[in-house]
């Protein structure tokens, strides 16, 4: 139980760093209809937006 904290502020620690990785590539962030962070690829869109065969 001790350790907890330690967990979620490497998971913070990481999160960051990856977000900043998809935002560099040009992803944006985008919340979806069950209210979670996804991001978009350049250009996309997330699946089930429109065409039901997108990837």
């Amino acid at each position: 139980m001790a350790l907890a904290p330690v967990g979620f502020a490497v998971n913070r620690r990481y999160a960051v760093k990856y977000t900043a990785q998809l935002e560099a590539a040009g992803f944006t962030p985008v919340t979806d209809r069950t209210g979670r962070l996804r991001y978009e690829p350049p250009g996309g869109q997330l699946p089930g937006h429109g065409n039901p065969f997108a990837r």
